[in-house]
């Protein structure tokens, strides 16, 4: 299983690497057109308004590790998606930051096999077999969802201390997440007829998840990398008592 999530691994990376340089050719582009109005209400730098913080949005894919085969996700339909507002207080002159923030983030596990999770005496959660309990169902997709409210803190050094929004950057921090929800999805087809059925109970899922990130980018675009040091599930709780953590590999847009 090390193989192969390293391979999927060194294969998004090359991916993420041209589209966040294409994405930063484009928005040094954009960046060119200074809005030279005074009726203004804010004041904008580079073609974005002067407001005090930092809007941004990672899209990446997420993926289990430690895992049952049973529970393989497919690496396309894996995905993350995080908003975050930060706040940066400068230290010292030398162009290094403290940041921290405040958002949501939303993770979606795509499974390989025509399974889903079940929990149902709240013990161990369970992998159910959908051709065994449902063998009239062509099920076309099925996956987790969960969701978290999240804090993370990062520690930047900037490249130009006199102008963050015009620097190459490199962050190191975490994140500290509280649960909000999770569910289920499942779409499937009965004699051409389409479905979908989401369900909403306890899965034993971990309440408070926590784990090391890494940015690295220039101007309003980076790549992050983001390592879960929780388990996925409650201690000894998870499928096949298993105890998967996940990562998340993906690219991030910076707003105002």
């Amino acid at each position: 299983m090390v193989g192969i999530e390293f391979f999927l691994m060194m294969r998004l990376t090359k991916g993420l690497l041209f589209l966040s340089c294409f994405s930063m050719i484009s928005g040094t582009l954009l960046a060119q057109e200074i809005n030279q109005s005074e009726n203004t209400t804010f004041r904008t730098r580079y073609g974005q308004p002067d407001i005090p913080g930092t809007f941004v949005m990672d899209f990446g894919f997420t993926q289990m590790m430690n895992y049952p085969d049973t529970l393989s996700n497919k690496f396309w339909a894996s995905k993350s998606v995080n908003f975050y507002y930060y706040y940066d207080f400068k230290l010292g002159t030398s162009g290094i930051t403290f940041s921290p923030g405040i958002g949501f983030a939303f993770d979606r596990y795509g499974f390989q096999k025509s399974i889903t999770l079940a929990n149902p005496n709240e013990d161990t959660v369970q992998v159910v077999g959908l051709p065994i309990i449902q063998p009239s169902w062509d099920v076309n997709k099925t996956k987790l969802i969960i969701n978290y409210f999240e804090i993370p803190l990062e520690l930047r050094w900037h490249s130009n201390p006199n102008s963050f929004r015009r620097s190459f950057y490199v962050a190191l921090g975490g994140k500290f997440g509280v649960l909000i929800d999770n569910s289920t999805k499942i779409k499937y087809e009965v004699n051409d007829d389409k479905f979908k059925v989401k369900d909403k109970r306890d899965l034993s899922l971990n309440k408070i998840r926590y784990g090391f990130l890494v940015r690295m980018g220039y101007k309003g675009f980076s790549l992050f990398y983001y390592q879960n040091l929780s388990t996925l599930f409650e201690e000894n709780k998870g499928p096949l008592l298993s105890d998967p953590k996940s990562f998340s590999i993906g690219i991030t847009m910076r707003g105002f």
